[in-house]
């Protein structure tokens, strides 16, 4: 519920920015969905058949019934670790998209995601934070919610940023950034990537 409160609508924007970068009709992947929003944004924008897979089956629950009063009938939400997307073909997605994940995990769990997200799709966008971070408030407020998530999650946020933000993860994924949208003064940059 707090997530869905306060978090997803500071997205919004980003979220739209991202949804505007899936064609009409697309099948799209949303890696560690969370609450949905962003596969929301995706569906009502494109008509797009949207997968969410999630760890966290509270939000996955909470993702069906967004779907479910908004009227849209072409999704499914799976309970997924991401990176093991054995259970889709290879290129079964038009498009994989993950939102404010790839910061949380270690650098070599993100790599095996964007790997797998390179097998079951044909393009990747990313949400995630942009580097470096501005100084003021949007770049205090962002340390701090990275802290109270605490925990691994905080470290790798850390390491994160020393690494130098998501471009040395395209890399080293062999992404190529194809388009980017900058919110939130630099805060959060969108990355629409092929290979």
């Amino acid at each position: 519920m707090i997530y869905r409160l306060l978090i997803d609508p500071m997205l919004n924007s980003s979220h739209r920015s991202a949804a505007s970068m899936v064609r009409e009709g697309e099948k799209v992947l949303d890696v560690a969905c969370g609450t949905g929003a962003l596969a929301y944004l995706i569906a009502r924008r494109t008509g797009s058949r949207v997968t969410g897979i999630d760890l966290d089956q509270i939000k996955l629950r909470s993702a069906e019934r967004i779907f479910s009063k908004g009227g849209i009938k072409d999704y499914r939400f799976v309970h997924m670790d991401a990176t093991d997307l054995s259970a889709f073909a290879q290129n079964e997605f038009d498009v994989a998209v993950i939102s404010m994940a790839i910061h949380q995990f270690s650098y070599s769990v993100a790599l095996d995601i964007l790997t797998e997200m390179k097998r079951v799709a044909t393009r990747i966008i990313i949400v995630d934070y942009g580097f470096p971070l501005k100084p003021g408030f949007l770049k205090w407020l962002t340390y701090v919610i990275e802290f109270i998530a605490g925990g691994d999650h905080y470290r790798n946020f850390r390491l994160y940023m020393g690494r130098g933000g998501v471009d040395p993860i395209l890399k080293a994924a062999q992404l190529v950034l194809r388009k980017r949208i900058v919110r939130g003064r630099g805060t959060l940059v969108i990355s629409s990537c092929d290979f």
